[in-house]
């Protein structure tokens, strides 16, 4: 099966990584909806050089268009009309040229088609163009249902190789079924100790940055303020600072008056945030909230270049842990609710 990641919408890298169980789930089922009979006849139809796939293919994108515009013509009445003036047809008469024509189109067109599929070798050719003959001989809806059903099995297939998901045929035998839910189970156990290892490491190395003296990575955790929002503002007051003439750079009231500019309003909007989690209305309180943004603002756009790059470095490498403890998180949230919601 060569069919990719994509087919189903809703089947993404993502949604096999987060919810690994709602997945399996999934591809389990398309395994038993793509029966024993299904998957023989799409054996049957496979060459050296032509696979399910180029059937399909051939289906979507030379047959079923053409099938479609030829239907049309069943009730065309400007189609009928042209016969019955042409050929002198009568209403009946006209109906049954119309479907003999359309018939004979479409046998035509899948002999056209599977020529190029099944070339002659030795001066036959393959069985398997009775197989891919009878199966595009079939309506249309039933030839798409076949058809949809391959893409998820396809689909379930490579992906959970690709990805090492293990799966129960439930067209297997009892034993293969037996030792796939085994198996299916020690996969679980290994991914939760592997994630709850993990887990405990990333949490390890987030509270050695959060705690580290020489870092102010733990301090702007603490206000809970954004990285990107205090990288931007940083980013602004040096490029403000860049524009001073070289005697105003060298006056710290200058620098000291842009800080105060640049920050205003994102000092205004945390100091009022601050005193309402505090729930203060003492003139006091509210003078040390602001006199701790203030002092922690500077205190970053004060870094020398070899601090500011061990800063944003550590934001990197935090941002990086936090999204990673957050996704193992979210799997096993996912994993659970799956789970209990089923038994």
């Amino acid at each position: 099966m060569s069919m990719g990641v994509g087919i189903d919408n809703h089947i993404t890298e993502e949604f096999i990584k987060t919810d690994r169980e709602a997945f399996r789930a999934w591809a389990t089922d398309a395994l038993r909806l793509f029966t024993p009979d299904d998957r023989e006849r799409a054996a049957s139809l496979e060459t050296a050089h032509t696979t399910t796939d180029s059937i399909l293919r051939a289906w979507t994108e030379q047959i079923e268009p053409i099938h479609h515009d030829l239907e049309q013509k069943r009730t065309d009445t400007r189609f009928k009309s042209s016969l019955i003036k042409a050929l002198g047809f009568g209403d009946n008469e006209a109906d049954q040229a119309i479907d003999y024509l359309i018939d004979e189109r479409k046998q035509s067109l899948v002999d056209e088609v599977l020529d190029n599929l099944y070339p002659v070798e030795n001066g036959e050719s393959p069985f398997q163009r009775n197989y891919a003959q009878d199966l595009l001989s079939q309506s249309d809806t039933t030839i798409n249902d076949f058809f949809s059903r391959y893409i998820d099995f396809a689909r379930a297939t490579d992906a959970s190789e690709k990805f090492d998901v293990l799966l129960c045929d439930p067209h297997g035998s009892w034993l293969e079924r037996q030792r796939a839910a085994i198996q299916i189970n020690k996969e679980r156990q290994r991914t939760v100790q592997h994630e709850d290892t993990r887990l405990e490491e990333v949490e390890q190395q987030l509270e050695q940055i959060t705690k580290d003296p020489e870092s102010l990575v733990g301090q702007i955790i603490a206000k809970n303020w954004n990285f990107i929002t205090i990288l931007d503002l940083r980013a602004k007051y040096q490029k403000h600072v860049d524009a001073l003439s070289k005697e105003d750079h060298k006056n710290p009231n200058k620098r000291l008056k842009l800080f105060e500019r640049v920050t205003q309003s994102f000092r205004d909007h945390e100091a009022e945030e601050l005193t309402r989690a505090h729930k203060t209305q003492s003139l006091k309180a509210l003078r040390t909230i602001n006199e701790e943004v203030y002092d922690l603002l500077l205190e970053i756009f004060d870094l020398d270049n070899t601090k500011r790059n061990k800063l944003l470095l550590d934001i990197q490498r935090h941002t990086r842990l936090a999204q990673e403890r957050d996704l193992i998180l979210l799997i096993q949230r996912n994993r659970e609710q799956f789970l209990s919601e089923r038994d």
